[in-house]
């Protein structure tokens, strides 16, 4: 996460609801980083990637408590994030590739 910028180009609420679970994604760029977090209840979290403005493929870095994996993605993908109880995923999404 030494990477992770200080100042962004854009911010979006994907999900939410008070008390229950945020998904935030920030663009830098062209990297999208997202965070997803949850309360004392684990949950399963669909993020669709129709955000992304292009429809180019992308790396992306999937960080959760369960560990780490890399995925090729797209504006038409649409992760499923299994997140513990009081856990959470980080999302790092590389620029077209």
């Amino acid at each position: 996460f030494r990477d992770l910028p200080t100042v962004w180009d854009e911010t979006r609420a994907l999900q939410g609801e008070i008390g229950e679970l945020a998904v935030v994604a920030r663009r830098k760029g062209a990297e999208w980083w997202i965070g997803a977090i949850t309360n004392e209840q684990a949950r399963a979290v669909s993020l669709p990637l129709r955000f992304l403005k292009d429809a180019g493929a992308r790396q992306a870095t999937v960080y959760c408590d369960s560990g780490t994996q890399q995925l090729r993605v797209d504006r038409g993908t649409t992760l499923q994030l299994n997140l513990a109880a009081n856990g959470g995923c980080a999302l790092r999404i590389s620029g077209k590739r």
